[in-house]
């Protein structure tokens, strides 16, 4: 029943959403507060100070627009630091029928598997499995067979970078209870199952980055990011109409 807090450090502006949660597992979104940015480039941190000064802007910004004062916020991160790594991991079948203990530990494996010590892990998401020889199965459970096999998608980002976020927003007063993947985020606003199911690209276009996500058969099939958003369009139709930068953004918005 309490208010959720979600914080993304984007390059052109931070925002802070808040939610309530409503019965069913929806959520209403109560207040949105944003202000221009500064210290961050291609959604990345490059100066924790101004980055900083920013964030304490936007929570005071919050605090003025509505009755809400945060402590804690989920942060949504993207930029070129993320990377997404598709996985493999087998285990047999015990018995030649596949239980949920077989599914667990292929589930418990992909969680539990090491990366390099400058990648903070963000999200598994299973793709589909792997029966011996016959491929794309949804779910495998109570099939027969010898060898199962998942292939998932492993989405990570920098660790120094991650840090950068947490160290501007502790220094705001603001804890960060967990990192997420923007473009994931952004696909969960827009899509129903039903969009997963029949295939869907979802493209976040930011200041600095663009986020993409791609969906086939109800599941996360791709996702990556590229260190070209909004600003550089708007930067292209100043260079090529010799405006300002103001009466560039005007067209790329309207």
């Amino acid at each position: 029943s309490r208010p959720i807090a979600a914080l993304e450090i984007g390059t052109s502006r931070p925002a802070i959403a808040i939610a309530e949660p409503l019965p069913g597992g929806r959520i209403k979104i109560a207040t949105l507060s944003s202000i221009p940015s500064s210290g961050v480039r291609k959604s990345q941190i490059v100066d924790v100070g101004q980055a900083r000064y920013s964030l304490e802007s936007v929570l005071k910004h919050l605090a003025d627009q509505s009755d809400y004062s945060i402590k804690q916020a989920y942060l949504a991160v993207s930029g070129p630091q993320i990377r997404a790594t598709p996985t493999i991991e087998q285990c047999p079948v015990a018995g030649g029928v596949v239980r949920d203990e077989e599914i667990a530990e292929l589930e418990s494996r992909f969680c539990e598997a090491p990366l390099p010590a400058d990648r903070y892990p963000i999200e598994y998401s299973p793709i589909c499995y792997k029966l011996d020889d016959v491929d794309n199965i949804a779910s495998p459970r109570g099939m027969s067979g010898r060898l199962l096999s998942l292939r998932a998608l492993s989405i990570h980002g920098s660790a120094q970078r991650i840090a950068d976020a947490r160290t501007a927003a502790h220094n705001a007063n603001l804890a960060i209870a967990d990192v997420d993947f923007a473009g994931i985020c952004a696909a969960t606003a827009v899509l129903v199952q039903q969009d997963k199911r029949d295939g869907a690209l979802v493209i976040d276009l930011g200041g600095g980055s663009t986020s993409y996500t791609a969906w086939a058969d109800g599941q996360l099939a791709q996702a990556g990011v590229i260190g070209v958003g909004g600003d550089h369009v708007t930067n292209d139709v100043r260079v090529a109409f010799a405006v300002s930068q103001s009466q560039a953004e005007q067209p790329k918005t309207s």
